[in-house]
């Protein structure tokens, strides 16, 4: 308006009647108008957004918050769909309403009202004179929230379900013992004291060892940390495998439960080959995490399975070694009984055999001494024979030396003799080899008795 009421005045360019130039206070008119202030015309315009601008709904996201005197100051923007910033605007809930707006709002989200969330907004519009433009917050709707929450959940799941990895991790075989574990949460949370006094129990015995990782579990930093966490005990879990992965966090808010609906963490929970054991501390409400992980409510439920894993599996292995020394008691029992009948069966066979054994060395020697008495009188019955049967030959060579003793005298009488030497040499060999053969077959006899002895002994 007051550009517009100012002309132009033409200004000729020679130099020999060239006309002074004039100052822009020389030039004014008189009658130009008088204007008015910057603070009256933003006042009037404060008049008419605050009665012709009348309150609405608004999408929005949040991009910065601040608190000062119970007053909570927001960053309002929109990015189109490149992510570029199309609107920003200021917003303000003073503290006479600043409570019961944000309680309702997340005890019905179930998520904080800060930074990187989406909004639905009851505003009015406010121009000040000397602030500028701003919008009052008189309602959130938690719901919208909510609805946003969800959906970023659902696009979670459809990616890692698209990768097909939605279910690795979970579908893991669940450790049978624990040995080594790896745990991640955030320093001095009250969830991890819970988790520690059962394990500490468990370290100072020596049954299972804890490696722990420190992380923040909120605000838009903690994916990251996690994330990072996780990775340090991926690169120990090279070296000496862990059996499981916990995460805990406990004693938290509610709603900072939304930073852990995070794509990246979830993609590196599933990708992982090590069981991921979460107590995120909430019963009832979930993030992505509990859902590609095996859930626990809390961190003392997750502590609670692992010790009363190793207590089922020190039971069972107590009570089977109780079993085994039991069935090695009875079969060592067993096999002493066997060992014993066999030998009182041996001990008895062996008897009976001995005797048997004697009773037919007993027939055999007997056998063996009427056999030698037999060849012994067959035998002396043929020395006798052969006697007489020498001494008939002597008589009748002597009836017939008697014959011829006048004519050979001499010839006979030593003829006689050397037939009486020849006879009893011929008698002691006859007699010598009957005795010979009687002692060997009574030898023979012996050797068979003490042959079948050591058999039966054997």
């Amino acid at each position: 308006m007051i550009a517009e009421s100012v002309q132009t005045i033409p200004i000729d360019t020679g130099f020999a009647d060239a006309a002074p130039v004039q100052t822009p206070a020389e030039i004014a008119r008189d009658d130009a108008p008088a204007g008015q202030g910057l603070y009256n015309y933003l006042s009037a315009i404060q008049q008419v957004v605050r009665n012709q601008i009348p309150p609405a709904w608004v999408r929005a996201e949040v991009s910065q918050i601040s608190r000062r005197n119970g007053n909570i100051y927001i960053d309002l923007v929109e990015h189109d769909a490149h992510g570029q910033i199309i609107a920003k605007v200021r917003a303000v809930i003073w503290r006479n309403a600043a409570f019961s707006i944000v309680t309702k709002f997340e005890q019905g989200a179930g998520a904080a009202l800060e930074a990187d969330i989406k909004v639905m907004i009851k505003v009015r519009a406010e121009l000040h004179p000397q602030y500028g433009l701003a919008v009052v917050i008189s309602d959130i709707d938690p719901a919208y929230t909510l609805g946003d929450m969800e959906a970023k959940l659902r696009q979670i799941r459809a990616h890692l379900r698209d990768k097909g990895i939605y279910d690795i991790n979970r579908s893991l075989p669940q450790p049978g013992e624990f040995t080594r574990v790896a745990v991640i949460a955030p320093s001095e949370a009250a969830g991890l004291g819970d988790f520690r006094r059962e394990a500490d129990l468990l370290a100072a015995h020596g049954v299972c060892t804890f490696d722990y990782q420190t992380a923040t579990f909120q605000g838009r930093e903690a994916p990251k940390a996690i994330y990072s966490a996780m990775r340090s005990l991926w690169e120990d879990h090279q070296v000496t495998p862990y059996d499981a992965l916990v995460i805990i966090r406990g004693g938290g808010a509610r709603a900072d439960l939304q930073w852990l609906n995070d794509l990246r963490l979830a993609e590196a929970i599933c990708r992982i080959s090590i069981p991921v054991f979460t107590g995120i501390g909430h019963e009832r409400d979930n993030t992505i995490l509990d859902e590609v992980a095996t859930r626990f409510d809390t961190p003392s439920k997750v502590i609670r399975h692992i010790a009363e894993t190793i207590t089922r599996n020190a039971t069972q292995a107590a009570e089977d070694w109780k079993f085994i020394g039991e069935v090695a008691r009875q079969q060592v029992m067993r096999a002493h009984q066997e060992a014993e009948g066999l030998i009182r069966l041996v001990g008895e066979s062996a008897h009976g055999r001995l005797q048997l054994a004697r009773e037919q060395a007993d027939r055999t020697h007997a056998g063996i001494g009427q056999q030698a008495r037999t060849l012994l009188h067959l035998s002396m019955s043929r020395v006798q024979g052969h006697r007489e049967d020498m001494e008939r030959h002597t008589r009748q060579a002597l009836g017939r030396a008697g014959q011829e003793v006048e004519h050979h005298r001499s010839d006979v009488t030593m003829l006689v003799q050397r037939e009486m030497d020849a006879a009893r040499m011929r008698l002691d060999d006859l007699a010598r080899g009957v005795a010979g053969r009687a002692r060997s077959l009574v030898r023979d006899a012996g050797r068979q008795v003490l042959g079948l002895g050591a058999d039966v002994r054997d």
